[in-house]
């Protein structure tokens, strides 16, 4: 349970430096993210992925909370 939290912003980080990559290689006509994330996570990191890389749109989902008692 200790290392949940950090296992899951392991996953987050691989899966932006992927996701990152393939922006910056891709010539497609347009840039679409899909992500299960709510539309205000991360916004910093979206904002960056527009500005740079040329990111058109960007479909959230929700996300899921676990309440956890020792």
């Amino acid at each position: 349970i200790h290392e949940c939290h950090n296992w899951f912003q392991k996953l987050w980080d691989e899966g932006a430096e992927w996701a990152t990559e393939k922006l910056k290689k891709s010539d497609a006509q347009w840039q679409i993210m899909v992500t299960h994330f709510p539309c205000g996570h991360k916004v910093k990191y979206y904002k960056e992925m527009h500005l740079k890389y040329g990111l058109d749109l960007l479909v959230t989902g929700h996300t899921h909370y676990q309440m956890m008692y020792w």
